[in-house]
C-alpha cells in the first residue's frame, strides 16, 4: 500500500518517468480501486490548496452574509487546524497500514461534504474547464464521399458514438498501416485517449500533430492545454497558456485567454 501511495503522489506531482507514467495509466484504466484512491488524493489536495478555493461568483460574496461568514471561517485558525490535521493524516499514511487509509477516507469524505455544502465558493476545477472547452462538435469530419467506409470511417463513427476504447483500436490500426497519416487522426485519437485517462498517449498524439507540418498542426497547443486541464495539472496548463497567448493569431486565442482568467 505504501508503494501505491508513493506512485500516486509522484503521478500527481508529474514525477513519474515516461515509462512509469504509461504503466501507471494502463493500471489506472483497469483498476477501479486505484481510480478511487487517485480521485481521493486529488480531492484532498484541492481541499488543502488555498489557490483552489476561489469564488465561482465573486459578486455573490459581496452580497451574501452567509458567504462572508463561510469565507471568514475558512480563513480562521479553527479551519486551519482541521486542514492541518487532515494534512498530517496524509503525511502519516505513507508509513502505516490500510487502517490509516480508512481514517483518511473518513476525513476526506467529511471535508468534501463540507465543501460541497458551500459549492459556490469552490472552483469547479480544471476538469470542468476541460468539459466546457473540449467541444468535439467542432472537429472536421474525416468521412468523405469517396472514403469507401474504410477503417478511418469506422474509427470516427465509434468516436462519434463515444465508444472510445474501440475507436482507439481502429485509429491505432489506421496509423500503423498508413504511410501517409491524416493529421486529424492525431486529434481524434488524442481525445479518445483523454477520455479513457491515457494522458501520456494523448500528449504523444498532440505532439505528433505539432510536428505534422499541416494546417492542423497549429491546433496542437490547444489540445495539449486541454490535456493538462483534464489531468488537473495547473502548472503545465499555465505554461501552455503562455505559449498560446504569445500571439493573437494562435488557434483559440480568445478561449485560451478566458481559461487563463478562470485559473487566476
Amino acid at each position: 500500500m505504501k508503494d501505491v501511495f508513493e506512485h500516486i503522489d509522484r503521478y500527481l506531482d508529474g514525477e513519474l518517468t515516461a515509462a512509469e507514467l504509461e504503466r501507471f495509466e494502463e493500471e489506472l484504466q483497469l483498476n477501479p480501486e486505484l481510480q478511487d484512491q487517485v480521485k481521493l488524493e486529488k480531492d484532498m489536495r484541492a481541499l488543502l490548496s488555498d489557490e483552489d478555493w476561489i469564488l465561482a461568483n465573486k459578486a455573490a460574496v459581496a452580497d451574501s452574509e452567509e458567504g462572508k461568514r463561510f469565507k471568514a471561517y475558512y480563513q480562521s485558525t479553527e479551519a486551519d487546524e482541521v486542514k492541518n490535521s487532515i494534512a498530517a493524516v496524509i503525511a502519516d499514511r505513507k508509513n502505516n497500514d490500510r487502517r490509516k487509509f480508512i481514517w483518511l477516507s473518513i476525513a476526506a469524505s467529511f471535508a468534501v461534504l463540507l465543501a460541497s455544502t458551500f459549492v459556490i465558493f469552490k472552483d469547479g476545477g480544471t476538469s470542468d474547464l476541460y468539459a466546457e472547452y473540449i467541444n468535439k462538435e467542432e472537429l472536421p469530419s474525416m468521412i468523405t464521399r469517396n472514403s469507401g467506409g474504410g477503417i478511418l470511417d469506422k474509427a470516427q463513427s465509434l468516436f462519434d458514438n463515444e465508444n472510445y476504447k474501440e475507436a482507439i483500436k481502429n485509429f491505432e490500426n489506421y496509423q500503423s498501416q498508413s504511410e501517409v497519416i491524416n493529421p486529424l487522426s492525431y486529434i481524434y485519437l488524442g481525445i479518445s485517449y483523454l477520455e479513457v485517462g491515457a494522458y501520456s498517449k494523448a500528449k504523444n498524439q498532440f505532439n505528433l500533430l505539432a510536428k505534422s507540418n499541416t494546417l492542423q498542426s497549429e491546433k496542437a497547443n490547444w489540445y495539449l492545454l486541454l490535456t493538462s486541464l483534464k489531468q488537473g495539472n495547473r502548472r503545465e496548463a499555465q505554461q501552455i497558456l503562455n505559449r498560446i497567448l504569445q500571439s493573437e493569431s494562435s488557434y483559440h486565442y480568445d478561449k485560451a485567454l478566458a481559461i487563463k482568467k478562470a485559473l487566476e
